[in-house]
């Protein structure tokens, strides 16, 4: 069934290899599944596939590739991707009606010279040196990739069964968060870099399947495998993200977490100005406090207070410091309005702790 679908695809598409479109050379290809997509690259020009050693080798005008793939379990493949960018490409994932969509996706991106090339750009958020996406069975992705990127990417395709049997059967991993995504509406997720994205170190499992995919320990890539879609787990569970998060856009999501760190990281001094939050991460004060309110349940300065005082209560607890010097620190102007603050919060003054 895929073979003749992909001959029919590729009747249809092979005029349309990197037509030149609003700055990108697009480059189509079958997303149905792990085995639609290797094939319809393996049919692209300039482009040379070893089944028998699981690699595709591509050198175009536009891009230089060399992709790496495992076949761990029916429904559980692994790329690994080295590609540099000659020129500007747009990725286009098309879905033939006639197979069935049933693949998750999860890739971990690593742009190697971010200072002498843009980054890539995916529905229209641009990207750090290093990302997480993860995209729903039949999600619609506009990939773009600017000239001069050299990257790596792991990618793990996975079907419903094996998330269910495999990787949700890891008892000792929280995937609360992730699990709230699934049943949101949202096709897709982006995670730029964090401090979590560090975490993950890519390069064992890009030499294991390096030197020979076809010949490497399956054993072996399942615990790579499993250790790759835990970290990207773990970068989830660091965000601090709650249902509401996903009932919004991943641009606004992306903007309301950094003005979450913001608010974060200014509680020992005043509260910043909306005005200023706002132009930080470029929306309109507006939309700011509308989204901040929705996702978090209250207001940006309720939200800071709240940090601030919590923390506050922890240093008068532990009497590291006097209450003045506390008030001093918490960017107040005197004991006062800082008691005032805490009273209210707590319904006792600080004194009395």
């Amino acid at each position: 069934m895929i073979s003749k679908r992909l001959e029919k695809w590729f009747a249809k598409f092979k005029l349309y290899f990197f037509t030149y479109k609003n700055g990108f050379f697009e480059l189509p290809y079958l997303a149905n599944s792990p085995e639609a997509m290797i094939n319809s690259i393996s049919k692209m020009p300039f482009t040379k596939h070893y089944p028998n050693k699981n690699f595709i080798k591509s050198n175009t005008p536009f891009l230089k590739a060399d992709i790496y793939y495992q076949f761990i379990e029916d429904n559980i493949v692994l790329l690994v991707t080295q590609i540099q960018y000659k020129a500007n490409v747009n990725y286009k994932m098309i879905y033939d009606k006639h197979l069935p969509v049933q693949w998750y996706f999860l890739t971990f991106q690593v742009n190697e010279n971010p200072s002498i090339a843009r980054c890539l750009v995916i529905n229209g958020l641009n990207f750090a040196d290093k990302s997480w996406t993860f995209f729903k069975p039949g999600a619609d992705v506009s990939n773009h990739h600017f000239k001069g990127e050299n990257c790596i990417l792991l990618s793990l395709y996975f079907t419903e069964k094996a998330l269910k049997n495999i990787f949700f059967n890891q008892k000792e991993q929280d995937f609360s968060v992730f699990k709230t995504f699934l049943d949101a509406k949202l096709q897709y997720l982006i995670c730029p870099k964090t401090a979590a994205a560090d975490v993950y170190k890519h390069e064992p499992m890009f030499e294991l399947l390096k030197l020979d995919a076809k010949k490497a320990d399956k054993v072996v890539v399942k615990q790579h495998t499993l250790a790759f879609f835990n970290a990207f787990i773990f970068q989830l569970n660091q965000q601090n993200l709650n249902k509401k998060h996903f009932e919004i856009g991943n641009l606004e999501r992306i903007k309301i977490l950094e003005v979450e760190r913001l608010l974060t990281n200014a509680v020992y001094s005043k509260f910043p100005t909306i005005a200023f939050l706002a132009t930080e991460v470029g929306i309109s004060e507006t939309n700011l406090k509308s989204i901040f309110k929705f996702v978090y349940g209250v207001t940006l300065f309720q939200y800071y207070q709240v940090k601030q005082m919590d923390i506050a209560k922890t240093i008068i607890i532990e009497g590291k410091l006097k209450i003045k010097e506390v008030a001093h620190t918490m960017g107040y102007e005197n004991v006062g309005k800082f008691s005032v603050a805490y009273k209210k919060h707590f319904g006792i003054c600080p004194s009395k702790e």
